[in-house]
């Protein structure tokens, strides 16, 4: 078991309401920063909402649903102050701010926020993803092991829809249920069901979205911890392209 890691028990998100932060219609539920996640949610808005989570001189934005409804976001930066900034849409490409609080964060593991679901990587104790994971890799110990596994079955599965590439629209979360039942998807749906069923094992992987050089088309794919490193994964690989290409990491979940 890599360093940092105490158990493979899932750790499913949730607000747990020990630990919250309100501010005007937005509420920050902290309870379990320390898994490396923390639950965001608007009371209601008519218009587009998006969260900035500030760490220092880096951020990372999200999209932010108006409907109500608790979101996850990863903690990604490690231990530290964050600023969770909730900014709602003005006009065309201009937002303000709404709500703005600190968080302090002392995580169990570094590897926290990989092992938890998020706005991307969704998933509950009851997705079938999760219950997939579980009879597949049943008695199997080593985490390479699983890893392979795991890997041969989503990218020997699930076939890659170019129509869907085409036509989607952005922001676009993939649903790892909904590929598993239409058998196929798009980079982000491969590397999110990667990520679901990896994770669930107590191995901390990442959904990364970025670049691929020469022709700067954007792809997602994943970085995997095991045998002591972060091993990069793509399951995607629908043509020769991705095979020639160097990635140039923008945002990981």
């Amino acid at each position: 078991m890599a360093k940092g890691r105490t158990q493979h028990v899932p750790i499913f998100s949730e607000a747990s309401g020990v630990t919250v932060l309100r501010e005007g219609k937005v509420t920050i539920d902290a309870s379990n920063a320390s898994l490396g996640y923390i639950m965001v949610k608007h009371d209601g808005s008519g218009k587009r909402l998006k969260l900035r989570n500030y760490f220092g001189d880096t951020y990372q934005t999200y999209d932010l649903n108006s409907q109500g409804r608790y979101e996850a976001f990863p903690l990604i930066n490690g231990d530290g102050t964050y600023k969770v900034v909730v900014l709602e849409n003005v006009k065309d490409a201009d937002y303000a701010q709404v709500a703005s609080q600190d968080v302090s964060v002392r995580m169990d593991s570094e590897y926290a926020p990989f092992l938890v679901p998020n706005q991307y990587v969704r998933y509950t104790a009851r997705t079938q993803a999760v219950e997939l994971s579980k009879e597949l890799c049943a008695g199997v110990e080593d985490d390479w092991a699983k890893v392979e596994l795991l890997y041969e079955y989503v990218s020997g599965n699930i076939i890659y829809d170019y129509m869907k590439a085409l036509t989607v629209r952005n922001p676009y979360y993939p649903s790892v249920d909904e590929t598993l039942a239409a058998g196929t998807g798009i980079c982000l749906d491969y590397t999110a069901l990667l990520a679901c069923m990896l994770r669930v094992q107590g191995i901390p992987t990442m959904l990364v979205v970025g670049d691929l050089l020469p022709t700067g088309q954007r792809h997602a794919w994943n970085k995997v911890f095991v045998g002591g490193d972060w091993v990069q994964m793509d399951p995607t690989f629908p043509s020769d392209i991705y095979k020639q290409s160097d990635y140039v990491d923008l945002y990981f979940y």
